[in-house]
């Protein structure tokens, strides 16, 4: 903690406004050094090393297992339901063969 001894006002001032030199509570400190730490952790496990995946790279893996999901589902049913869009149509979404 700040000595009482010191001083606690600095020497110099802004339009008559003095400033304190105070130290941070001990909590917001630990904070810090746990959200760096937490920081170089994650740079390390997902940029340098490469063990987990980024978020590109999830989403994708999470896409295809819902395609394949999907293609499952509807190689189930019994009637099979067809779609017509014309073949210019820009609004059909590219979906994979099942």
């Amino acid at each position: 903690m700040n000595d009482p001894k010191d001083s606690l006002l600095l020497d110099h001032e802004a339009d008559g406004i003095k400033e304190l030199d105070n130290l941070l509570p001990r909590w917001w400190v630990w904070l810090f050094f746990l959200t760096t730490a937490f920081a170089v952790v994650y740079m390390l496990y997902y940029h340098v090393l490469k063990v987990g995946d980024l978020q590109a790279a999830e989403y994708e893996k999470e896409w295809k297992k819902g395609e394949d999901r999907t293609c499952a589902t509807i190689t189930g049913f019994t009637v099979r339901i067809t779609w017509t869009t014309s073949r210019s149509s820009s609004t059909a979404f590219p979906r994979r063969a099942c």
